[in-house]
């Protein structure tokens, strides 16, 4: 017997027979879900000699472009949950697919998926109340596009007022000291 297997003669079959299944990388559940701060992308896979899955979107479905590569387990014949949040710098219908490079460079695709993307925008402030005289002035919106911030005291007057321009689709921080205004 050989141990905990209940395989009763020799293991060097018993591998043989193993070697020979046609077991192959596969994902088999991929998931993609618009939220406010992204696309949200959940997949599992099972994996046989995986190099490395790689994330890709268009605005079309036909021309593809890399956003991220995520390295492969190898082989791990037990199902493995991924998870990747995109941050589009478009608004409107996206797809995505992932590709997957398996032993001998043979690559593969999942399924492809579409969703919609309606980011939101944020502007926040905080501490509150400011702390020392200074708050910090978060901004995360979407790329190319302008966020206007205002600071009013409680009888409405405008304190403080910035208009800021998303270059990079990254969030931008700034602090401000309030004790001057």
């Amino acid at each position: 017997n050989s141990a905990g297997t209940g395989y009763t003669g020799d293991t060097t079959l018993l591998l043989a027979e193993i070697d020979s299944m046609a077991v192959e990388t596969n994902i088999t559940e991929f998931t993609a879900t618009a939220q406010t701060n992204g696309v949200l992308l959940n997949w599992t896979a099972v994996e046989v000699g995986n190099q490395a899955f790689i994330i890709e979107r268009s605005q079309d479905a036909s021309i593809w472009q890399v956003q991220e590569e995520i390295e492969g387990a190898g082989t791990n014949l037990s199902p493995t949950d991924y998870t990747a949040l995109d941050k589009p710098p478009f608004p409107g219908p996206i797809y995505y697919r992932i590709k997957y490079v398996v032993a001998g460079n043979v690559t593969k695709y999942s399924e492809v998926r579409q969703v919609i993307f309606e980011p939101g925008n944020s502007v926040s402030a905080y501490p509150m109340p400011a702390e020392e005289g200074q708050i910090t002035i978060s901004v995360d919106y979407v790329y190319n596009t302008f966020a206007k911030m205002s600071l009013v005291d409680p009888l409405g007057r405008i304190k403080y007022e910035k208009t800021y321009l998303n270059q990079d689709g990254q969030p931008i921080e700034e602090i401000l000291n309030v004790s001057e205004l």
